[in-house]
């Protein structure tokens, strides 16, 4: 019986189909269509950052490559940081969260290394399943990066984008209804963002997704947003007896 040390290393995960002489054919995507047809994998649960193939074609630094921080390799959490490998990227290359249908979503690229990208998703991403893959924006067309014609390389990685807490929102969500009382409208809000509240004393703290301070607002039951920028911010109203956490959004 051979060792099962044989089948360690790095490969890559694709459909294919046999005919009946044994002849493998691999099924890859369209030319131009957006569809992830490739993925790595790591039978030894090494770093993905390891290199150890002899072909040169199948080595992963000839790959698109992520690292984050998550238990799932293939997910990251708004305003988190996370890396990705890519190669031989041009001076122009980019890192894009893509929709499954192929629209920029946003460029998540923070900065870069050689072929190393830091790159973060925004709060304004909603919650959802994407794809990452490299672009370049020129002239505002962009252009998708994609692997050479008859090359078996992974260009596209699917991406899960987790909705950030720092709030603890999820649990206020829930308490909503003991707080009657209290209600912010209308939300998602373009100027003018009304308040209806039962206290007559109380302040206004307005903060961004990430938790920095914006601004403070004393007795008013009307907020002027046109000031803040298109995103998601956290509103903490404060009177003599409670407090509340409220999420809108700004469009």
């Amino acid at each position: 019986m051979q060792s099962l040390r044989q089948y360690l290393g790095n490969y890559i995960i694709q459909p294919y189909v046999k005919d009946s002489e044994g002849n493998i054919s691999i099924i890859e995507r369209v030319p131009g269509t957006f569809i992830v047809d490739k993925l790595p994998i790591n039978i030894t649960g090494n770093s993905i950052w390891n290199k150890n193939l002899s072909s040169s074609e199948l080595q992963l630094s000839s790959h698109l490559q992520l690292k984050t921080n998550q238990d799932n390799r293939y997910a990251v959490t708004q305003e988190s940081t996370f890396m990705v490998f890519a190669l031989q990227p041009s001076t122009d290359t980019r890192i894009g969260l893509f929709s499954l249908n192929g629209t920029l979503m946003e460029d998540v690229t923070v900065s870069r290394k050689k072929n190393t990208f830091i790159c973060k998703v925004s709060a304004n991403i909603p919650s959802a399943n994407y794809i990452l893959a490299p672009f370049e924006n020129k002239n505002q067309i962009v252009k998708i990066i994609e692997r050479p014609s008859g090359k078996s390389i992974i260009d596209k990685i699917p991406l899960f984008v987790n909705e950030s807490d720092i709030w603890n929102l999820k649990n206020m969500e829930a308490q909503k209804t003991t707080e009657g009382n209290l209600t912010l409208f209308p939300n998602p809000v373009t100027d003018l963002l009304s308040l209806k509240i039962s206290e007559k004393r109380f302040f206004i703290e307005i903060y961004s997704s990430t938790g920095e301070f914006i601004k403070k607002i004393e007795n008013k039951k009307e907020i002027n947003t046109q000031d803040l920028i298109p995103g998601l911010y956290i509103i903490k109203i404060i009177t003599d007896n409670n407090e509340y956490i409220r999420k809108i959004i700004k469009k």
